[in-house]
């Protein structure tokens, strides 16, 4: 379909490339008494808060006012969607400014403990910046933390503004520090394993895959199974309807958490207990360069897969708004019957989506074991898979606004 350029696309456009200019600018405003290659030395040893600002939108690899980015909002609104799987009436009956207070509420939580886990971090070069030496080092801690907090609620503003006003909504915010970090991904990957040569066979190799890769992650986005509706209430020619369950139902959130998620145990093994059976198993085993580690991250990503398809579909809430509707499925009850209906074509679709969301993700790290380097594409496919999904929403949202005004009369 050709594009057909118009005054609200083109301001939308501009709207989004004015927020993405200014996150790019914070991005760059290094925390004040901070110096910078000290710091990134420091927190190039976090591999779990550099893998999940890069996925986020954030910059944990240096010490600047963005550096939190967008994922404390991004995890504040999935948390929120969550609670809604538990408590949906409660949710839905909430004035939008109460629920929009307490998922604010969340992110300022959330941007707390992740500021307090960077400045934590960065303990030792804090000391010895002029903010310390004039406050006082539990001052300068205090003072830092909130500066980066302040920043991620005002990315998490800036997203809103985005959501309202350009394109793309909260994902843009994100797509220039997922493109950014792509060739570090191939490169150093979490930068514990070998690193990826780029030799002229592994180049054309790279190649090749990633145009298949971009191909069918497209193709699979937007397939979809389609449940016909039946619509009593609507009466004309065109009454015939369906419900859309997309193959990729999680998208690929499972890919944006699913790392963070499988390191977190290895953080949590001090001098005090690496002796304990339970330290051992995670030394041994929570990694990459194993069979049973890898097998153990395949199963984090089937989780998150089944976990973000729920949260993303909600299929208690579509089957109550069909009812509401007066739509419903052939020979299927309104309520409770449908709803399982819904639960089971949902379950059949995010198993399909899983098993290739796994074969993505282990893929690599199975070559890996035999094959240098070629480990760090997991990392990059996955990366790359984010980022392909949020474009081709946007795409289809440009799409959509320049052709919305522009159809012919039946």
């Amino acid at each position: 379909m050709r594009i057909r350029w118009n005054k609200d696309l083109t301001k939308r456009i501009a709207w989004t490339a004015l927020l993405l200019m200014v996150l790019e600018l914070g991005r760059q405003i290094v925390l004040p008494g901070m110096d910078a290659s000290q710091a990134e030395q420091a927190l190039r040893n976090n591999t779990l808060m550099k893998l999940f600002g890069n996925v986020t939108g954030g910059q944990m690899s240096s010490p600047t006012l963005f550096s939190l980015g967008v994922g404390p909002y991004m995890t504040s609104m999935i948390l929120w969607q969550a609670v809604t799987l538990f408590n949906s009436e409660g949710i839905q009956n909430l004035p939008e400014e109460v629920s929009g207070f307490f998922q604010r509420l969340i992110t300022l939580i959330i941007a707390i403990l992740q500021g307090f886990q960077m400045v934590y971090t960065l303990r030792k070069i804090l000391a010895a910046t002029p903010i310390a030496k004039i406050f006082g080092t539990q001052a300068a801690f205090v003072l830092i933390i909130l500066m980066l907090v302040g920043g991620a609620m005002l990315v998490a503003w800036m997203a809103d503004v985005n959501a309202n006003l350009g394109i793309g909504g909260l994902g843009m915010m994100i797509v220039p520090s997922l493109a950014t970090s792509l060739p570090s991904m191939l490169t150093t990957g979490l930068g514990i394993g070998d690193r990826f040569e780029y030799t002229t066979v592994n180049v054309v190799i790279l190649v090749i895959v990633t145009l298949i890769f971009v191909s069918f992650t497209v193709y699979l986005n937007r397939a979809e199974m389609r449940l016909p509706l039946q619509r009593p209430l609507v009466e004309n020619d065109y009454a015939g309807s369906y419900l859309p369950i997309r193959f990729l139902t999680a998208g690929a959130m499972p890919f944006m958490f699913s790392t963070s998620i499988f390191m977190i145990p290895t953080y949590l093994i001090t001098a005090n207990n690496q002796n304990q059976p339970w330290a051992r198993f995670i030394n041994d085993y929570l990694t990459y360069d194993n069979l049973t580690g890898i097998i153990i991250y395949g199963a984090v990503i089937v989780f998150l897969g089944y976990a973000f398809a729920f949260v993303n579909f909600l299929p208690t809430d579509v089957a109550k708004n069909l009812r509401n509707s007066g739509d419903y499925f052939y020979n299927v009850a309104p309520g409770d019957a449908t709803e399982q209906l819904l639960i089971r074509r949902l379950m059949f679709m995010t198993f399909f989506g899983n098993c290739y969301l796994v074969f993505v993700a282990i893929t690599p790290l199975l070559v890996g074991l035999n094959v240098s380097g070629y480990a760090n594409m997991s990392f990059y496919f996955g990366n790359l898979m984010i980022l392909i999904t949020m474009i081709d929403n946007v795409i289809e949202q440009v799409r959509a606004l320049a052709n919305k005004n522009n159809y012919s009369l039946l």
